[in-house]
């Protein structure tokens, strides 16, 4: 019965993952930590969602713009790495309290600013984003808010957003995957669970398919601003003591 709950809810952050491109995580962790403490938690979550990105990047490869992929990886993985070593001698639940305030802010503005502000394709917002994004990952777990406004930006299509974003999501959970397993975080007791989120996970990736056929570029904007603030209120909720 467990098994089937855990399948059961990486259908459903499968599903999101694949309409918005991020989500999957923070949806899988509502229920894994039942099961697994919270360190083995994240280590399942973030291997199985590897199998979203590298199918998704693999279906919309012909979309792919990999000249926007080096920086944000080049910026993000040292700050997911740096914070992940920070993490323990900082408090962070004031830290995740003001990262969710932060979103929901964020998300307010780009919903109201009606097209006064965009998230330029440029160095700087490269910069910017990544480093934020990589540093709330390694602290929060929870990294891909703001590379998806980033990665929105200036796409030519959904297709193109998807494949972008997945990838870019492959790369960087591979290079955590291979440190949790070096730092024997991720052990072989953690297969079945992994694989039944796969399974899980498959199926969503289907539906997702199926709702983003018939989403066009604006709308997706508007779903990703939206579950960028239900992002900030959830990341807020499950810290209040």
């Amino acid at each position: 019965m467990d098994l089937v709950l855990i399948a059961a809810i990486a259908l459903l952050g499968g599903t999101i993952q694949t309409v918005i491109g991020f989500g999957g995580g923070i949806v899988i962790m509502m229920i894994l930590p039942f099961f697994l403490d919270m360190l083995h938690a994240s280590a399942v979550s973030s291997a199985s969602l590897l199998f979203l990105n590298y199918s998704l990047a693999f279906r919309f490869r012909s979309s792919i713009s990999f000249r926007r992929l080096p920086l944000p990886l080049l910026i993000y993985i040292p700050c997911s790495a740096f914070a992940i070593f920070l993490a323990a001698s900082l408090d962070l639940e004031v830290l995740v309290l003001v990262f969710g305030v932060f979103l929901i802010v964020l998300a307010l503005y780009f919903m109201f600013a009606d097209g006064r502000f965009t998230v330029r394709d440029s160095i700087p917002a490269a910069v910017v984003c990544s480093a934020i994004s990589g540093l709330s990952s390694g602290l929060f777990g929870i990294g891909g808010p703001l590379m998806s406004v980033y990665f929105l930006s200036n796409s030519r299509s959904k297709e193109e957003y998807t494949g972008t974003i997945q990838l870019f999501f492959a790369c960087t959970a591979t290079v955590n995957l291979l440190i949790r397993i070096g730092k024997g975080i991720f052990t072989p007791a953690l297969v079945p669970f992994t694989l039944v989120s796969m399974l899980g996970i498959a199926v969503g990736i289907q539906l997702g398919l199926r709702i983003l056929r018939w989403i066009n570029i604006s709308m997706l904007t508007k779903v990703i601003y939206v579950a960028l603030g239900a992002t900030g209120v959830f990341t807020i909720l499950s810290h209040l003591p």
